[in-house]
């Protein structure tokens, strides 16, 4: 029954998304989204996850409440999950307990003194969240591919799989409790404070933390330009530290996880919930370093290479290997520039767009599974240092927050080189490969890929086309492998209509 309910919550933010998106004037779309806030809220778990990525690193927006708080469970319902947990009366342990203030996705935080003075928060996960969550990670199991994701070719089982694994972790507040120790002795930053956890009253369930004061991030802009320029390194060079050196990531921004308090020496960034961490293995760190080496100047590297050590599929960007480096300039403009950044200039869903256009997905397909989170950590620092105001140098910030040989070992690191390339014999004399499909005389997809494309073009070519074609005794996969060993020249590949719907490839 309770995954019936959830099932038809899940139908009514569905409704409540669809509702925005028709939504003819500015506020029948503010109510449709304050609607779905509430319906997001009131299902806690996954679908309050999504609304708090919708909310973004803001405080004014629509989906604001998802970050903050909501409607908590009164304390009587949380005493007994204490004492079950300790085995004994609260008494033993605390000297007072507060309700709760701060409800989140998975369970809400208590504040309370222990019998030595010490004052803590306690994270307590709802009795029934886990059941709920994978009740939900299996509905959306059954979810087809649709839109940009069944057109573009997203690999949707290795995110389905990256979200199973993900909300597996936090759903366990040991791991989350051995994270947070660990990010504290690895990642040593001025200006950074991770709250110390008492692991002997913790578990899978409860999290009993230090317990730290401070204002959300909105709050500081009313602080002098020094104190908010100290926070910006703070916060840029933990990001720096974790990702490159440490190979941590804190992967979940979002306001409610960091609070700023002013001290008399400087002020403290207080880091909290290590639920979504990504790890990030060595090989990658480098290359993703030796990658801005190389677009500094300082360093010569493939960028096709690159990003294919990076994770992404090898395949699917050759085919659009000739945007690949405009491309890396707009991503990495930040860490380009020779002074401090402005970040008010830098328009990158807008410069991206005019690289690639539509193309922007098929370059988002090719990537692993785990960038949305790593982009997301980089999305979090941009929107901070925009709501500071404050402007400060990545690439000196990020030699700082480093050891001093990972620069030198980076620069010098082999990344493994690709089949295919741009100079290859054959692919002399022609630019692109086209490929239209029209629906009953209507166009439904175009699409313009670098001529080398056609080397892989079942990559390319949607299933259900492919297996339309195949009846016709079009072989796609024999079509690229004949093209691999006789070369590319202008040529149409196929040409045919099947049941009013015309398919078309050619090379040009």
């Amino acid at each position: 029954m309770k995954t019936l309910l959830r099932l038809i919550r899940w139908v009514r933010i569905f409704v409540a998304i669809r509702r925005i998106r028709k939504a003819t004037s500015a506020q029948t779309e503010k109510t449709a989204k304050q609607t779905l806030s509430k319906l997001m809220a009131a299902n806690r778990g996954i679908s309050m996850k999504v609304g708090q990525v919708m909310a973004g690193m803001e405080d004014s927006n629509d989906f604001v409440n998802l970050t903050s708080s909501i409607e908590p469970w009164p304390l009587k319902h949380i005493i007994p999950l204490l004492e079950s947990h300790w085995q004994t009366s609260i008494d033993t342990h605390l000297i007072h307990i507060e309700e709760s203030q701060a409800a989140a996705s998975l369970g809400q935080v208590h504040l309370a003194q222990l019998q030595d003075k010490q004052y803590v928060a306690i994270k307590v996960q709802y009795p029934d969240i886990a059941k709920a969550m994978h009740s939900e990670i299996s509905m959306i199991n059954l979810m087809p591919s649709v839109g940009p994701v069944k057109k573009w070719g997203f690999d949707l089982d290795a995110y389905k799989n990256n979200l199973h694994e993900n909300m597996q972790r936090e759903l366990n507040y040991d791991i989350e409790m051995q994270h947070q120790i660990t990010f504290a002795s690895k990642c040593q930053v001025e200006g950074l404070h991770i709250p110390k956890v008492y692991p002997l009253l913790s578990g899978k369930n409860i999290l009993v933390q230090e317990r730290v004061e401070g204002v959300r991030l909105q709050a500081t802009t009313s602080w002098s330009l020094m104190e908010r320029l100290q926070l910006g390194r703070t916060l840029m060079s933990t990001l720096f530290q974790s990702l490159f050196s440490t190979g941590l990531v804190h992967g979940d921004p979002h306001p409610g996880n960091l609070l700023y308090q002013r001290t008399k020496s400087q002020p403290i960034v207080h880091l909290l919930d290590y639920g979504c961490v990504i790890k990030v293995k060595q090989e990658r760190r480098l290359a993703l370093l030796k990658l801005i080496l190389s677009l500094r100047g300082e360093c010569q590297q493939s960028i096709l290479d690159a990003f294919v050590a990076l994770g992404f599929n090898e395949k699917k960007l050759i085919c659009i290997q000739s945007q690949l480096s405009p491309l890396a300039f707009v991503l990495f403009q930040p860490f380009l520039e020779k002074k401090a950044c402005q970040l008010q200039d830098w328009h990158p869903a807008q410069e991206i767009e005019s690289v690639l256009g539509e193309q922007k997905w098929w370059f988002r397909a090719a990537g692993p599974a785990d960038l949305f989170l790593l982009m997301r950590a980089f999305q979090g620092l941009i929107q901070q240092l925009k709501t500071l105001n404050v402007q400060l140098p990545w690439w000196p910030l990020l030699t700082q927050s480093l050891p001093k040989e990972m620069i030198s070992q980076a620069a010098y690191l082999d990344i493994p080189t690709v089949a295919h390339n741009l100079e290859n014999e054959t692919y002399e004399n022609v630019r692109y490969l086209k490929v239209k499909i029209e629906k009953e005389g209507a166009e439904k997809q175009h699409f313009s890929f670098d001529a080398i494309a056609a080397l892989h073009l079942e990559i390319l070519i949607p299933e259900h086309v492919a297996t339309e074609l195949k009846k016709t005794h079009i072989d796609i996969v024999s079509i690229s492998t004949k093209l691999r060993q006789q070369g590319l020249e202008k040529k149409i590949l196929f040409d045919l209509t099947i049941k009013n719907n015309h398919y078309c490839a050619w090379v040009e």
